[in-house]
């Protein structure tokens, strides 16, 4: 709570405290006459709302705030309309409290949309104040954070309606109706996951380091019956060393071994790993000098597919496989490959790959921190491609993206990435 006095200027008597102490003080440091005879009541409202925000957000906590007004008079000083007063106000709640027979009740009443009170015995204030106590404590608890999950796979689109049983609101705002497409809802997978995410939904199970990086490692554990407990582990203690963040379920990996080390980090949920054996997962970490992908045994688990992108024999080079973009029939796809790899922090670091378009019914890119750059010419041939980039200072990942802009027939095919630090 922060507590001001006004008159012909707004002036902050106690900053925003949940101190009562402090605030206590501060009402009992309130002299009269609080400065000027002539009263800004417009200004005060419109200037006092801006002291805060209002915010509804899942990612942040609830921020909601009310002004309380008490006045004795009406606005006097005239530098103000309330037409400013009430646009200042705009959707955020504030209370009116009129003292004495001196006030403009209609005006008092229009400012405070929350609520005014008319109070000529003083006796009755701590009544008032009890009243709007009561009445944002009663709205604090009013939120719900409500779930739904849906078992429908298909497009739709579908109608989902929210009622409350036993509602004496019969209008408009007594239903929350919403229309919502399931076509890329999908089964969320059990048991502990690691870097997971929508494009990567299982997660990782294998890791290259380049010698002497760190990566964060963010866990998950779902469908367990138990709030999870998390243990890391790792079968040779000096390949990669461990620090938990138990605040953000996650742990800093640091390579700490010489290239062609390995070791097995391990992650159980403890508290349901008696459920089912998915909630204890492994994920082989190899040093390495530089990092390569061939695609030869497939899609690594640490590259993110966002779109069409699938391993191809026909096209590969070498005669071997390599990865590569199609088109959706009868439509225009953007398709995104991210490759998410631990760098020296600023440090220079080379990005080498092949590209193939055998259709240039598209465009493709490569996207590394700043650059953005074509690299197909629909020439039909294989092209080499070689960036090489400065890792900003305070950066210890490399996000290198590829993207393809298809049309129906489009197609576009990578192969032998590597990324190293290059030769002196």
């Amino acid at each position: 709570m922060a507590i001001y006095t006004f008159s012909s200027d707004l002036n902050l008597v106690q900053d925003f405290t949940d101190s009562k102490i402090d605030l206590r003080e501060a009402v009992e440091s309130i002299s009269v006459p609080l400065g000027s005879f002539s009263t800004d009541l417009y200004g005060a409202i419109a200037e006092a709302v801006q002291k805060w925000d209002d915010s509804f957000s899942l990612d942040q906590p609830l921020n909601q705030g009310f002004l309380v007004a008490i006045t004795d008079g009406s606005d006097e000083a005239g530098y103000h309309t309330l037409d400013y007063a009430l646009d200042s106000r705009g959707d955020k709640w504030v209370y009116t409290i009129g003292l004495g027979g001196e006030i403009d009740e209609e005006i008092l009443d229009e400012i405070g949309n929350r609520g005014f009170y008319g109070v000529t015995d003083i006796s009755r204030l701590q009544d008032v104040f009890d009243t709007i106590q009561v009445d944002i404590v009663r709205y604090a608890n009013s939120f719900y954070w409500l779930y739904y999950l849906s078992s429908r796979r298909d497009a739709g689109p579908h109608e989902l309606r929210l009622t409350v049983q036993g509602n004496r609101n019969t209008g408009e705002t007594a239903r929350i109706q919403r229309t919502f497409y399931s076509g890329d809802f999908y089964d969320l997978p059990g048991g502990v996951l690691v870097n997971s995410s929508e494009c990567n939904r299982e997660g990782i199970f294998e890791l290259p380091l380049l010698e002497g990086t760190r990566m964060q490692l963010d866990v998950v554990s779902h469908w367990g019956d138990a709030q999870p407990v998390f243990d890391w582990s790792v079968d040779v203690g000096d390949v990669v060393a461990l620090q938990v963040i138990p605040t953000e379920n996650a742990i800093l990996l640091t390579a700490t071994g010489q290239a062609g080390r390995t070791a097995v980090l391990t992650v159980t949920d403890t508290a349901n790993l008696d459920l089912d054996p998915s909630f204890n997962r492994e994920i082989d970490i190899e040093i390495v000098d530089a990092y390569t992908l061939d695609f030869e045994s497939g899609l690594p688990t640490y590259v993110r597919n966002c779109g069409n992108w699938n391993v191809d024999s026909d096209y590969a080079e070498d005669g071997a496989f390599s990865l590569c973009s199609h088109g959706v029939s009868g439509g225009h796809a953007i398709n995104r490959l991210y490759v998410d790899l631990a760098v020296p922090s600023g440090s220079e670091i080379r990005v080498e790959f092949d590209v193939l378009e055998p259709s240039d019914d598209g465009a493709g890119f490569v996207v590394i921190y700043g650059l953005y750059e074509r690299i197909d010419d629909g020439a039909g041939n294989w092209l080499h491609r070689s960036y090489d980039v400065q890792v900003p200072a305070g950066t210890e990942l490399l996000e290198l993206r590829f993207q393809h802009d298809a049309g129906p027939d489009g197609m576009l095919c990578i192969d032998n990435i590597n990324v190293g630090v290059p030769p002196q």
